[in-house]
C-alpha cells in the first residue's frame, strides 16, 4: 500500500510538472496538494499545520516539507513512502497507521549503507544517506473510531486507530493532535469516506522514555519493593553467616569428646560431640527469624525439595500436578489473549485458533472450572483428613471457631495477596512503559489499568465489576477462588458440627445457584444465540 501511495505521489507530481509549462505554478501545485491530501493524511495534517502555525518555526518547516514534496525531493518522498497511508486489512483489525519509528529517525541521522563509487555514479545524490533540512520525529495520535465495516471481537482492549506522523520536531504533539482532529472532521480522506469512518482523538504523544515514567506511582512502588527485597536478602545472608560462625565458635571452645562434623558443606575435625547437638542452642530473636525468611538459598532449596511427608502424598501430589498443568495451560491462553493489542490482524489469530489442532488452547478458559473443582477437592480432602482439626472444630464454641475461621482466612489471604500485589505493580509498570516508550496505546479499559480500581483486587471483590473495569482483568479468578474458599470452609465447619445440617445446606446451594444464574440471564436478556 505504501509503495502504491509513493507511485501515486509521483504521478501527481508529474502532472504538476507538465502543467507548470502552460499555466502559473501556484495553482496546479495547490490542486495537486489538495488531491494528495485526500490520499495521504500526513500531507493533509501538514497543510493545516502550515496554515495555523503561520509565522512560527513549526509553520515554516511544514511549508518547507510541502514544497519538498511538490519538488519531488527524495527526503520528502521517503516520508510519504513510510507514513500517511493506511495499511492493508483495516476491516480485519489493522489499526496501526504508522511506519517504523526508525524510518523517521533515519531522516535525522541516516543509517549508513556502504556503497562503491561506481554504484553512486548512477545517482545524482546518495539515496541511502539523505537527511531532512530540520529534525523530524514521530508523533503518535490515537483516534477512537466507529464504522459499520469493521470486525470487532470484543477483545480485552479498546481498539484505537494509531496515527503515525513523521513531522518536524518543532511541532508540538498537542498542536498536531488538533490538526489531525480537524483534518478527519472534514471527512475528505478517501479511505474515511469508503469505510464511513467517524474519528476523534483521545491522546497524542511522542514515543520516548524519560523521567516521567520513573515518576509514575507503580514504577516508584516497584523500585521500592525490589530494593527492599534485595536489602532483606543481603541482610538475611549476613545474619545466617554470623549465626553459623557463632555456632562454630561455640563448638570449638566446648571441652568434650571430639568428632568430625560438617558445617555449610565444610568438614571440621576435633569438634566436641556434645557441641554438635547443642549448637542449636544459639537462639534467634524475632527480627532475625523474620530476616532469615528472606534467605534466597534456603528458599530456593525448599522450592525444589520433593520430600514425601505422608502416605497420602501420592494422591495429593497427582491432583496438585494436574492443577499445575491446567494453570500453565490457562496461562498460555492468556498470554495470547492479552497481547493481541500489538497485532495488525487480531481476528485472524482467532481464525487460526479455531482449527481442530488449536482447540485445546482456545478452549483453555473452560478448564478454569476444572481448576475450581480441583481446588475444592484438595481443600475438603486436607480438612477432613486432619483428625485433630475436626476434633478442634467440634469441641470449640462459636467464638472459638470464629477465631479459627479468621485464622484460616488470614493464612489464605497472606498466601495469595503478595503475588497479586506484585502482579498489579508489574501490570501498572507495563501499562506506563507501553504508553510511554512504544507507539502503541493502552486505554483505561485495556485490562492493565490499575491506577483507580486496584483496591477491589486487594479485597477480592473485582469479579463484581465489569470486565473492562477490572485491574488486571484476568484476576477475576482469584476473587472467585477466595469467595469459594469462604463458602467451602464455612460448609466444612458446619459439617464438623452437624453433618445432616451441612448436607442440607450443600444440596440447597447446588440447586439454588443454577436457578439464580438462570434468573440473572433471563432478566438481563442473555441467551445462547
Amino acid at each position: 500500500m505504501r509503495t502504491i501511495a509513493a507511485v501515486i505521489v509521483a504521478a501527481h507530481l508529474a502532472i504538476v510538472v507538465v502543467e507548470a509549462t502552460v499555466v502559473p505554478r501556484s495553482e496546479p501545485v495547490a490542486s495537486a496538494e489538495t488531491s494528495l491530501a485526500r490520499l495521504n493524511f500526513l500531507v493533509g495534517v501538514a497543510q493545516l499545520g502550515m496554515l495555523r502555525e503561520n509565522g512560527t518555526r513549526c509553520g515554516r518547516e511544514l511549508e518547507t516539507l510541502l514544497k519538498a514534496v511538490a519538488a519531488k525531493e527524495f527526503w520528502s518522498l521517503k516520508v510519504l513512502d513510510s507514513f500517511g497511508v493506511p495499511p492493508k486489512s483495516f476491516s480485519w483489525g489493522n489499526n496501526h497507521w504508522f511506519g517504523p519509528q526508525w524510518q523517521c529517525n533515519d531522516l535525522n541521522r541516516p543509517y549508513v549503507v556502504a556503497t562503491s563509487s561506481e554504484f553512486l555514479r548512477t545517482y545524482a545524490f546518495d539515496p541511502f544517506n539523505v537527511t531532512s533540512p530540520f529534525r523530524m520525529r514521530l508523533t503518535m495520535v490515537y483516534m477512537r473510531f466507529s464504522t459499520p465495516h469493521f470486525i470487532d471481537l470484543r477483545l480485552p482492549y479498546e481498539p484505537f486507530i494509531h496515527i503515525g506522523l513523521c513531522l518536524p520536531q518543532s511541532c508540538s504533539s498537542a498542536a498536531l493532535r488538533r490538526y489531525t482532529d480537524e483534518y478527519f472532521l472534514r471527512g475528505e480522506f478517501t479511505m474515511q469516506r469508503d469505510f464511513k469512518l467517524q474519528m476523534q482523538s483521545v491522546a497524542a504523544r511522542v514515543p520516548s522514555i524519560g523521567l516521567d515514567f520513573l515518576q509514575q506511582t507503580g514504577t516508584l512502588i516497584s523500585i521500592i519493593v525490589l530494593t527492599t527485597l534485595v536489602v532483606l536478602m543481603v541482610l538475611a545472608e549476613i545474619v545466617y553467616r554470623s549465626k553459623a560462625k557463632l555456632k562454630l565458635q561455640q563448638m570449638l571452645h566446648t571441652k568434650a569428646p571430639h568428632n568430625t562434623v560438617m558445617i555449610d558443606g565444610v568438614h571440621i575435625t576435633n569438634v566436641p560431640i556434645e557441641s554438635a547437638y547443642e549448637s542449636t542452642a544459639v537462639k534467634s530473636s524475632t527480627v532475625e527469624e523474620i530476616l532469615l525468611c528472606f534467605r534466597f538459598t534456603e528458599n530456593w532449596q525448599r522450592a525444589l525439595k520433593a520430600d514425601r511427608m505422608n502416605s497420602n502424598s501420592n494422591f495429593v501430589g497427582a491432583i496438585a500436578g494436574v492443577r499445575t498443568v491446567i494453570c500453565l495451560w490457562v496461562s498460555t491462553f492468556h498470554v495470547y489473549y492479552y497481547s493481541v493489542f500489538a497485532l495488525s490482524n487480531a481476528p485472524m489469530l482467532f481464525v487460526a485458533m479455531g482449527s481442530f489442532l488449536n482447540q485445546p488452547l482456545l478452549e483453555a478458559i473452560f478448564f478454569v472450572d476444572v481448576f475450581f473443582v480441583i481446588s475444592a477437592l484438595l481443600l475438603v480432602y486436607n480438612f477432613l483428613s486432619s483428625e485433630s482439626r475436626l476434633k478442634e472444630v467440634r469441641q470449640n464454641d462459636f467464638v472459638q471457631n470464629s477465631k479459627l475461621f479468621g485464622k484460616l482466612l488470614l493464612q489464605r489471604y497472606l498466601r495469595l495477596t503478595p503475588m497479586l500485589i506484585t502482579t498489579m505493580l508489574l501490570s501498572d509498570v507495563f501499562y506506563d512503559l507501553t504508553n510511554t516508550y512504544s507507539p502503541f496505546y493502552l486505554g483505561v479499559n485495556s485490562g492493565y489499568y490499575c491506577k483507580q480500581r486496584w483496591w477491589h483486587n486487594v479485597l477480592y471483590i473485582q469479579n463484581f465489576l465489569d470486565m473492562k473495569d477490572i485491574c488486571c482483568s484476568w484476576t477475576w479468578y482469584l476473587a472467585c477462588e477466595m469467595q469459594f474458599y469462604l463458602l467451602i470452609t464455612t460448609l466444612l465447619f458446619l459439617y464438623a458440627k452437624s453433618e445432616r445440617f451441612a448436607k442440607a445446606v450443600f444440596i440447597t446451594l447446588v440447586c439454588g445457584f443454577p436457578v439464580i444464574g438462570w434468573l440473572c440471564n433471563y432478566y438481563n436478556g442473555i441467551t445462547f444465540e
